[in-house]
């Protein structure tokens, strides 16, 4: 299975794929408890084997540890609202999101990913996984922006 695709485009991975190989993967307990709860930083998936059967026959990537530490707290719903829509939803204060956009790699992660945690949110994996590739302050300020523009707005009746 080849989640990292090379071209001579330099084309995103399948950030959905990877979602469905880990959802059978997860089958067994082990492998969600060992991505899961137990790591406090996206680093420390390199000391768990269920990282690497995550990427089979290949080393994973700098950016799969992103995507790794925040794969067990979202499902995948294709065509979902954005990561940013659903923390306006679930009221998430904006303190705490501004305490994401402006916290240094990898508290940034670490912070976003106790947000999820709380909010449990179905996202659409090639979107949620688009911007954790990316993950830089363009990123984080579309995140915000997304947040903002959710929070705002009114609801339809």
């Amino acid at each position: 299975m080849n989640i990292v695709q090379s071209s001579s485009k330099k084309a995103l991975p399948d950030f959905v794929a990877l979602y469905k190989h880990y959802e059978i993967l997860s089958k067994n307990g082990n492998l969600r408890s060992q991505l899961g709860k137990r790591i406090g930083k996206p680093e420390e998936l390199r000391d768990r084997p269920a990282y690497y059967r995550l990427f089979p026959g290949e080393s994973p990537p700098k950016w799969g540890e992103r995507v790794i530490f925040l794969m067990p707290f979202c499902t995948h719903q294709p065509g979902a609202v954005s990561l940013g829509q659903k923390l306006a939803e679930a009221k998430i204060s904006e303190a705490r999101l501004l305490q994401v956009i402006r916290a240094d790699y990898d508290n940034d992660l670490i912070q976003l990913r106790r947000l999820v945690q709380h909010v449990a949110p179905p996202v659409d994996w090639s979107a949620l996984g688009t911007t954790l590739y990316f993950w830089n302050e363009k990123a984080k300020r579309e995140l915000l922006e997304d947040f903002f523009i959710h929070q705002s707005a009114k609801p339809n009746k």
